[in-house]
């Protein structure tokens, strides 16, 4: 399968979405790797070198921002793709995420499972 070639770092501390996110990305044939929260997240960065992360930014130990900011922090972080996964609004992103050179931003609650599907191809696609 294509999507092999490319390894993903889920980093998703709620149970339900992370095993909905993990089964529809396994599906697909992607290389998963799961974390839950950014501790974890960023020492499965550093050890996997995901093709993308997909990071959600509300989370116990590290938040999202936290792991991205020391993620940027390193040589071989600051390039890794990242594209943040919320609840909160659009608008709610502050000025200081968007610095952190992340790739987009998606509301949880509006992503149906194609969708991420969808755009996690999309994504991959503008990498090669």
């Amino acid at each position: 399968m294509a999507n092999q070639q490319y390894k993903i770092l889920l980093v998703e501390d709620d149970h339900v979405i992370r095993s909905i996110y993990e089964t529809i990305l396994s599906q697909e044939g992607f290389n998963l790797v799961v974390a839950v929260d950014g501790v974890e997240g960023l020492e499965a960065a550093e050890a996997q070198f995901p093709s993308l992360i997909l990071l959600d930014l509300m989370m116990p130990n590290l938040d999202g921002v936290g792991m991205l900011k020391k993620l940027r922090q390193t040589d071989w972080g600051k390039g890794i793709p990242v594209v943040i996964l919320t609840n909160i609004g659009p608008n709610e992103i502050t000025a200081d995420i968007k610095k952190l050179n992340v790739m987009d931003t998606l509301v949880k609650v509006d992503l149906s499972p194609s969708e991420l599907i969808e755009k996690v191809q999309n994504y991959l696609n503008k990498l090669n």
